[in-house]
């Protein structure tokens, strides 16, 4: 498998996948191709018409030659903070699975006295 992005074909269209999250992805609408970027996105998503398929490819292409580098560190961020938090989350299991709480205890200070003025 190549380290960059590649092109799916689709059976009414067709994606561009990065580490398994889409891209770009395209399919086929009554008056042409839409076509939608930053799929992996939980924000704004960006969609056009286009006429053809291979409009829709190079519309892509070129996407990703401007945004791609944006696109790319943004899904492996994704990726290493999930694989982070599922680590956190089996360590938290571990540490209760020997009783050990998720916080850690904190001590009080016993009472002191108030300085003198």
């Amino acid at each position: 498998m190549k380290d960059g992005p590649e092109w799916q074909t689709l059976s009414n269209g067709g994606r561009l996948v990065y580490r398994g999250y889409a891209l770009v992805e395209f399919y086929r609408d009554d008056p042409g191709v839409r076509i939608r970027t930053r799929c992996y996105s939980e924000g704004y998503q960006e969609n056009r018409l286009v006429a053809t398929p291979e409009g829709a490819k190079r519309y892509g292409d070129s996407w990703l030659r401007k945004w791609g580098d944006q696109a790319t560190r943004e899904v492996d961020n994704k990726i290493s903070w999930a694989e982070g938090e599922r680590q956190r989350r089996e360590e938290a299991d571990q540490r209760r699975a020997r009783g050990e709480s998720d916080y850690p205890e904190i001590k009080v200070r016993p009472w002191k006295p108030r300085r003198k003025r």
